[in-house]
């Protein structure tokens, strides 16, 4: 009896047809489970939906429209003395403050630029602007030197935008 693991009457008393034999899959247990489960719910929410209607449980399957409610109208009395009529607005004595242009706003658009800028003999700024780079400036009185002048604009008193010179240029300029 070569091959054979068992005996014949062990098998048959426990139910046990072999011995690699798959267990049943899940599926076939999970989807009745779940069909189960869906028509409850929705069994469920129709007889919420027949109770908060005020119907009686027994006919919670048949759904009526609501009846639609008649509203009166309404009728505005008019009134006995006319409003009083509304004084416009008093003008601001100031107008709305605007604030000043910046002075002076230089903007790298090209290379790197050299810039240094004083005001009455103190320096503000010495540096290398790099593209894409902005300085602004609120005061008049600048004393400007630019190196690679073609590499940046500048707008004076918020004028447009020019550029301040050709590149490689060094220019020097005063802003009043």
């Amino acid at each position: 009896m070569a091959g054979r693991h068992r005996k014949q009457h062990a098998m048959r008393s426990h139910g046990h047809r072999g011995r690699h034999r798959k267990p049943p899959s899940r599926q076939r247990a999970i989807v009745p489970t779940v069909t189960a489960v869906a028509v409850l719910a929705v069994g469920g929410v129709a007889f919420g939906h027949a109770i908060a209607q005020g119907q009686a449980p027994h006919s919670a399957g048949v759904v009526t429209p609501p009846t639609p409610r008649v509203v009166p109208p309404v009728i505005a009395a008019a009134p006995a003395t006319p409003a009083p009529a509304t004084s416009p607005k008093p003008k601001r004595a100031h107008p709305r403050h605007r604030p000043a242009p910046p002075a002076l706003v230089v903007r790298d658009v090209g290379a790197d630029c050299y810039i240094q800028i004083t005001r009455h003999g103190h320096l503000l700024v010495r540096r290398i602007l790099h593209p894409g780079q902005r300085l602004t400036f609120r005061h008049h009185g600048l004393d400007v030197r630019l190196g690679n002048a073609g590499a940046v604009r500048i707008s004076v008193d918020g004028h447009h935008a020019r550029r301040a010179g050709r590149p490689g240029q060094v220019r020097s300029f005063r802003v009043h």
